[in-house]
């Protein structure tokens, strides 16, 4: 074992599936509608991702901070994400604490039925259900 890495047991509570068998992400980098840093911020947001909500619990300026772009940079690529579906942002209704949601055909966690309830919560997310509409949502405050 490497210097320094952990055993498989100690990365076990913090497992997400990637889908291989999509090819969203690459379609949308081989027409040039996303880009490497885009999907860097992705990558990213798939990290954060908690294993239990399947939602990633981080703010637009903690995403800058992390890529070690300009803020402006980050909301940028966000909003790339946000336009081609790939994430969506997500309002939990009963306690109001925004967070990203990931497709859930390119990340997710649990079994079938976790899967479709993150599905849903995605599409209504998408539809606007859940959005906070106000344009300040991506503000890095």
């Amino acid at each position: 074992m490497l210097k320094g890495a952990k055993s498989y047991n100690e990365h076990v509570d913090r497992f997400v599936m990637y889908w291989l068998g999509n090819d969203i992400v690459v379609d949308l980098i081989r027409s040039k509608r996303i880009h490497f840093g885009d999907l860097g911020l992705l990558l990213l947001l798939i990290q954060q991702m908690d294993p239990n909500t399947g939602r990633a619990n981080i703010t637009p300026a903690a995403l800058a901070d992390h890529i070690g772009r300009d803020p402006v940079q980050a909301r940028r690529m966000i909003a790339v994400l946000l336009r081609h579906q790939l994430i969506a942002r997500w309002k939990d209704p009963q306690t109001g604490q925004r967070c990203f949601l990931i497709h859930p055909y390119i990340a997710s966690v649990g079994g079938p039925q976790r899967r479709g309830y993150l599905w849903k919560q995605f599409s209504e997310a998408i539809d606007g259900r859940h959005i906070h509409p106000v344009p300040g949502d991506l503000e890095l405050a």
